[in-house]
């Protein structure tokens, strides 16, 4: 139980877990024995060449902007990549690859080659049909990139009774799986969850090294700043505690201190009360525990006095527990009266709530989780005061569970402890600066020893590390110390992008790939909150379904500034209001997670301003979206302040938000069959063909004449009129 702590962020982001995590869906093929993605080996082809590096990767797409590195471990400069695994199918068809990009492409299906194009526009050669086995397909795809300019790569299929489309599910069925025990993969994939450690459980606050600066601002990834420190994570920062007398309860911080994962299995602080001295149990914490929460105690003592817990309100309350029902805490969070919180590793309990917090210090924490931790894990809800009120009462109200009370500590020792046991080289009290000595990066000696031994020493730090999280780290250290530790020093969005999916657990919440969300599996913890029944919600707003979106082909559809916007809670409005959930904010990582989306799915991590309008074909596209000989789109659409008009159980996204959000090339493919994109949908497909719809004296009935019409409709954006 002790030691699953970190793995529940690294090793999440190795196939491994991929392939335990994955969740047959509806109607899908029958769950593939191998896990969802492709294995790409990438080769260094400038200055001689040499570097290699193998990794798993989504799809078969890539966009590296010029003098970047394809991947942490390969120098930037030219290089190539070789796709490998098979395209699996549920029926034997006959099918026509072709790509977009730039550079040369290489496409071999069961040994056949399929397609072979170059050049600036990979688009002008498309492949010949080619007929696909039922099952597995095995494929190999070489790409090298040009010699200048960004290196750009999206393969896309087009079969019988679909149009051309970037090759990646079918049926809801993801198509592309791999062979995750093949060893070059596998030792990619174990260096790569080695760095993550090293970087997460912040090995580089204690090893300084020259080469591997840390920002102690925590600068927002996609930064100038953050672009010079390399790894976005070795900025991350730790709890400020300046003021944390004023906001924490010294027994919990004893108890905290003494051993934290006997309150949290998942916690990455380390022990460092331990060896021959410690005394920290259940019941008792190590007394020198006691020491440093008295010494935490004077901080803050000119902050304003706590206020005492409000009083008990039982409507308040449960409006408190239907939020944290319908907002989905629950796949992250254990609910606080749980009998036993620390059986569940994968969430953090809230049982220990009232015992650390003062209430004044858990409302302000609730209402900005980033204020003193700017790579908090847990998101800014953006809650109202009302919402505060009900989510405070509703913590407040469970008894949850006690931690052992301390015998008063000395605070002077525990101010020398915390200056000499390494506590300030992650956490910030005012100026003060560390005292303990470590050594330096470069003079650590066997990686198998001090922090990363199976039983630290009693200087060292005790993360509890598995085995596997032990190997992770030494192959690291050994494959990279080189001079430089070179990957630290580079990163790839893509890789920053997945690693924060995993670590956030955004798949909680959101369908991908085969991976179906949690928000079922925990359905049975809060029902007792009585969330709200399905109907007309608080606004007004009426859907059945309360399916989050899916997460599939999301660095295809949103536009990158919208998403970064989107993801760090900027936005100044909810684009589905009939969700009972909210889209909470993670500023640390947005820009980073939105901009690797969008590279990974082969599409540049910025998008083009948004034209203006062309006002007569607005004006047809204002015809068609109406109900006197259009496609009815605002019965399910709102048009700025016009509401939807019968949207049933299935309303959707306000027309003025569409084009700030989507990009033009998703756009087309969604109306062209919302049903290949998403089989959930209530979306319908208005050309069968995709090239004619039912409105022919429209533009012909030319379907993408008139989705373009819609499209320029759309570009007037929040100055959009609706139809009469």
């Amino acid at each position: 139980m002790l030691r699953r702590h970190i793995a529940l962020i690294a090793a999440a982001f190795t196939a491994a877990l991929v392939a335990v995590l994955l969740k047959q869906a509806p109607g899908a093929a029958p769950a593939a024995k191998s896990p969802p993605g492709l294995s790409v080996r990438f080769e260094s082809l400038a200055g001689g060449g040499g570097a290699a590096d193998t990794r798993h990767q989504r799809m078969c797409s890539l966009y590296v902007p010029e003098n970047a590195a394809p991947t942490p471990f390969i120098p930037p400069g030219r290089f190539r990549a070789t796709f490998e695994g098979n395209i699996e199918l549920r029926l034997r068809d006959e099918y026509a690859f072709s790509a977009d990009g730039r550079g040369t492409f290489k496409l071999v299906v069961n040994g056949q080659t399929v397609l072979e194009t170059s050049g600036e526009d990979l688009s002008k050669t498309a492949g010949k049909p080619v007929r696909l086995n039922k099952g597995k397909n095995a494929i190999v795809a070489t790409y090298e990139s040009p010699e200048k300019g960004d290196a750009v790569l999206r393969l896309y299929w087009q079969g019988s009774d679909f149009l051309r489309e970037p090759v990646a599910t079918m049926n809801n069925n993801f198509v592309f799986t791999y062979d995750p025990e093949a060893k070059p993969l596998a030792d990619g994939m174990r260096i790569r969850e080695g760095r993550f450690l090293f970087a997460s459980l912040r090995c580089a606050r204690c090893h300084t090294s020259p080469d591997v600066p840390v920002g102690g601002s925590s600068p927002e990834p996609g930064s100038a700043k953050a672009e010079a420190l390399g790894m976005p994570e070795l900025s991350m920062d730790a709890p400020d505690l300046s003021d944390a007398g004023a906001r924490l309860n010294p027994a919990w911080v004893a108890a905290w201190v003494s051993n934290p994962r006997l309150l949290r299995p998942a916690a990455t602080m380390p022990r460092l009360l331990h060896g021959v001295e410690a005394q920290g149990s259940p019941d008792k914490p190590d007394p020198r525990a006691a020491d440093i929460a008295a010494y935490l105690a004077t901080l803050g003592a000119d902050a304003p006095k706590d206020q005492p817990a409000p009083a008990a309100d039982e409507e308040k309350a449960a409006a408190g527990g239907r939020l944290f029902a319908n907002l989905g805490c629950v796949v992250c969070h254990t609910l606080p009266d749980n009998p036993d919180p620390t059986s569940d590793a994968t969430r953090i309990p809230l049982a220990y709530v009232k015992a650390k917090y003062k209430p004044a210090a858990l409302r302000d924490f609730l209402r900005q989780p980033e204020k003193r931790y700017h790579w908090v894990r847990m998101p800014n809800f953006r809650f109202t005061e009302k919402e505060l009120d009900g989510v405070m009462a509703f913590l407040l109200s469970k008894e949850g569970k006690p931690v052992p009370q301390v015998d008063a500590g000395d605070a002077g020792k525990g101010k020398q402890l915390v200056e000499s046991s390494g506590c300030l080289n992650c956490h910030t009290i005012g100026t003060q600066k560390s005292a303990a000595s470590t050594p330096e990066l470069a003079k650590l000696g066997d990686a198998s020893k001090g922090c990363v031994a199976p039983q630290p020493p009693e200087k060292a730090a005790d993360f509890s590390l598995t085995d596997g999280q032990r190997r992770a780290l030494e192959s690291f250290l050994k494959t990279d110390r080189g001079a430089a530790l070179s990957s630290l020093k580079r990163d790839a969005a893509p890789e920053f992008a997945e690693r924060q999916i995993a670590n956030l657990r955004c798949t909680a919440c959101h369908a991908r790939d085969r991976e179906q969300n949690l928000l079922d599996t925990y359905a049975d913890e809060v029902g007792a909150l009585a969330s709200l029944p399905p109907g007309p919600d608080e606004n007004g707003q009426y859907s059945q379904d309360q399916s989050p979106p899916i997460l599939t082909w999301v660095g295809e559809k949103l536009r990158p500034g919208w998403m970064a916007t989107f993801i760090g809670g900027k936005l100044p409005y909810k684009p589905r209001t009939f969700l009972r959930m909210r889209m909470p904010g993670f500023p640390a990582r947005a820009a980073g997670v939105a901009a690797g989306l969008a590279l990974e799915h082969g599409f540049p991590d910025s998008a083009a301003p948004l034209g203006k309008s062309d006002p007569e074909r607005a004006k047809i596209g204002m015809t068609l979206s109406s109900r006197n000989g259009g496609f009815s789109c605002i019965q399910c659409h709102g048009v700025n302040k016009l509401q939807p008009l019968a949207p049933f159980e299935a309303p959707s996204i306000n027309f003025m938000y569409v084009a700030e959000r989507l990009r033009h090339e998703y756009y087309f493919r969604w109306m062209r069959n919302p049903l290949r994109i998403d089989p959930a949908t209530k979306m319908p497909q208005f050309s069968p063909d995709g090239k004619q719809t039912a409105l022919r004296d429209i533009l012909g009935g030319d379907a993408d004449k008139q989705f373009e019409a819609i499209y320029q409709y759309l570009l007037e954006g929040h100055a959009i009129v609706p139809p009469e």
